[in-house]
């Protein structure tokens, strides 16, 4: 990168405000934002407005250093204005401290400043002190809550959030959609008996398309989709158990004519039938199906196509002789079916008169 830096005297005993080369100053090995956050609406808007501006407005704080080319300095805090300078390839504005600050100082400015301008996510919060305290910068929440002025009860729900498996926090979209909100029931369903539910749901949710909805990757993770959703009321059909009509012939069985769950019909007849039989029989359920066809559509009865004049016979009997006691019209349909039954029993008594083998 071809850029004017104004020189900067690298044993100045005052702070100064520099143009520097953003390539010169090495960046921060430990944690600060979460990588997902570089690709956020926020950070492009940031990048958005240094670039309107030409440079950051809000100086960063670097301190020089040596031993370690290419760099010239190391940042203190301001790493987002840092990488938008580097990644436009301009200069940043930076103040060049001239104090020499702990490790432990600079995490505590670091945090604190960026507390007033666009905080750390909970995750990014509650990674920063799980590294301090690792690289012993703290010996405990208290002291990291009061030098850096946190919330000691919201900096206990960012560490609880930062330590679930990596694999949980990369369901979100990004890292800053893990809220404060989420901590208790994240972890409770974590570090509770229903860990091996947590974590399978987690491969469930893995394979919800991008971008995800924060909300429902926790109901998911946490049950309470799945509960909601067994908690709202469900229309379910009653079951209809199929209904049986059997056929006697001299008291013994002879078939049966089945109702089924769907309303469908099914006609078994345990004796053979001969060709003239089968048409006899063919014809007798025609005739029921054209005349309650009729009745239900509205429409003409259509003829059968095959009957006999014993057949048509046997059933005007029948009907003549139940109609001079059927008087409800509600009725006619059931008359219908169980005359229709009854020429079929009969059909099959006369097949087993006639000499027809089982």
């Amino acid at each position: 990168m071809n850029l004017t830096q104004i020189a900067v005297p690298m044993n100045s005993q005052e702070d100064i405000i520099a143009q520097l080369d953003p390539g010169l100053i090495q960046l921060p090995e430990h944690p600060n934002r979460d990588e997902s956050f570089f690709k956020s609406a926020a950070y492009f808007a940031l990048r958005s407005a240094i670039l309107t501006t030409r440079g950051n407005t809000v100086p960063v704080r670097v301190h020089p250093i040596s031993g370690a080319p290419p760099y010239t300095f190391a940042a203190d805090y301001g790493i987002c204005r840092i990488r938008c300078c580097l990644e436009l390839g301009i200069t940043v504005t930076a103040i060049v401290s001239s104090t020499e600050l702990s490790d432990q100082k600079r995490l505590f400015q670091r945090v604190q400043e960026n507390s007033c301008r666009s905080d750390f996510s909970p995750v990014d919060l509650g990674r920063i002190y799980l590294d301090a305290l690792e690289r012993k910068l703290v010996t405990n929440q208290a002291e990291f809550a009061v030098e850096c002025g946190r919330d000691p009860a919201l900096l206990s729900k960012a560490i609880k959030l930062a330590s679930l498996p990596a694999v949980i926090l990369e369901l979100f979209d990004q890292i800053q959609d893990v809220q404060y909100r989420y901590y208790k029931p994240l972890w409770d369903a974590y570090s509770g008996a229903s860990k091996d539910h947590f974590l399978l749901a987690a491969e469930v949710a893995d394979q919800m398309p991008r971008p995800r909805n924060p909300d429902e990757i926790v109901a998911l993770l946490t049950g309470k989709g799945q509960q909601q959703k067994l908690a709202e009321p469900v229309a379910i059909e009653p079951f209809k158990p199929a209904i049986e009509t059997h056929l006697l012939w001299r008291g013994k069985p002879a078939g049966k004519v089945t109702l089924m769950e769907d309303g469908g019909v099914e006609i078994t007849l345990d004796r053979k039938l001969e060709p003239e039989r089968y048409e006899e029989l063919a014809a007798t359920l025609q005739g029921f199906l054209d005349r309650n066809g009729g009745k239900r559509n509205g429409t003409k009865p259509k003829q059968p196509k095959v009957a006999t004049a014993k057949a048509r016979g046997r059933a005007t009997s029948a009907r003549e002789e139940a109609a001079t006691t059927a008087t409800d019209p509600q009725l006619d349909l059931d008359l219908d079916l169980d005359l229709d039954l009854q020429a079929l029993e009969m059909a099959a008594n006369e097949t087993s008169s006639d000499g027809v083998q089982a």
